[in-house]
């Protein structure tokens, strides 16, 4: 084990070994598709919030009442009250990513909708414009409008819902860190920068590039807009323009507090777990 902080996966889970499940809650543009598709296709003790049910919302949220707009697919629900995520024996886990890759990645799945826009035309609009809001026609919009990226991790007193937060740019190993703790089955292929050949296949439809650095899209002005209006969860998930530590698989949910209704964001100063 290499020791980065005090923290531990032990520390921050009571009783791992007694854990039966894993419970994802899936946060949009972060892997969750694959997990659900490829990680964790036919393995019975990873649930999420409605799975074997046919379609559902790929996206809930821990709020008793989700925060939505009118015509919205996803984000409609809450896992509140799903037996599965009350279970004591389930581990919850979520996924984040690097605001700025995100925003390249948003930027690429919205060409439907903004055509020939450029990237810098695309970050101004949505970080800048005091007028951006949430329409259905452009359907990222709902997640390039939240305050807070990630706000589908918390309950409505601002405490995290998850016992874990694992980091997309490396997906793959914290999930085999996690799997091998409670002796689940996880079938992982490729990577976050290399995934499997129908995701490349979907990006390809998108127009996204085989090979990218996100970081090349950026100006240092845009750098600084994002800084902006990105700074909360930078802090909170310990992410810069160059991306997140090799050797950091995990964040420590217990430090992160996010009040929705308020836009009230605390963060204690130890946020970093040791990988398993």
């Amino acid at each position: 084990m290499s020791k980065r902080s005090e923290y531990s996966i032990d520390n921050i889970v009571n009783n791992l070994k007694k854990k039966l499940y894993l419970y994802f809650i899936h946060m949009g543009n972060t892997g969750g598709m694959y997990l659900k598709k490829q990680a964790f296709k036919d393995e019975p003790r990873v649930q999420w919030y409605g799975k074997g049910r046919g379609k559902y919302d790929h996206h809930p949220c821990g709020l008793t009442t989700p925060v939505v707009f009118e015509g919205s697919r996803n984000n409609s629900k809450t896992y509140a009250s799903d037996p599965l995520f009350l279970d004591p024996r389930s581990l919850k886990f979520s996924i984040v990513r690097n605001p700025f890759d995100l925003y390249v990645s948003l930027y690429f799945i919205s060409q439907e909708q903004i055509g020939k826009m450029t990237f810098e035309d695309f970050i101004k609009m949505t970080c800048c414009d005091p007028n951006f809001r949430p329409n259905i026609a452009f359907g990222e919009s709902f997640v390039l409008s939240r305050n807070f990226l990630f706000y589908q991790i918390f309950n409505d007193l601002g405490n995290s819902t998850v016992d874990v937060i694992l980091k997309n740019e490396h997906l793959n190993d914290g999930i085999e860190a996690l799997c091998k703790q409670l002796d689940i089955t996880c079938s992982l292929v490729g990577s976050s920068k290399n995934p499997p050949k129908k995701w490349q296949q979907y990006r390809a439809q998108r127009g996204v590039p085989k090979s990218r650095d996100y970081r090349t899209f950026y100006t240092d002005e845009l750098v600084d807009i994002i800084k902006k209006k990105r700074g909360r969860e930078l802090k909170a998930f310990r992410y810069d323009f160059e991306g997140c530590s090799d050797d950091e698989l995990f964040v420590d949910p217990a430090t992160v507090r996010y009040k929705i209704y308020e836009d009230e964001f605390t963060i204690a100063k130890k946020n970093t777990v040791s990988d398993i």
